[in-house]
């Protein structure tokens, strides 16, 4: 199964299930979509941001960048 999650690109914290902050990508939020992270980053303003797919041990996974520190 693979998983969306949001990670910042300088600090590799992810987001939390609840919007928060966690720097293990465990407990980081799983989104339906990416277009569904895209958008959480934009109506958040949120810079830095990739988005991590991964498959559930996480040992497989993929980045793509959303936004950068320029996109407020």
């Amino acid at each position: 199964m693979l998983r969306i999650i949001l990670q910042n690109k300088l600090t590799g914290d992810c987001v939390e299930r609840g919007g928060g902050w966690t720097w293990k990508q465990g407990g980081a939020g799983d989104f339906a979509s990416g277009l569904e992270a895209i958008v959480f980053c934009f109506e958040r303003q949120i810079c830095n941001m990739q988005i991590v797919g991964a498959y559930q041990d996480l040992t497989k996974r993929f980045t793509v960048p959303v936004t950068d520190r320029t996109s407020r």
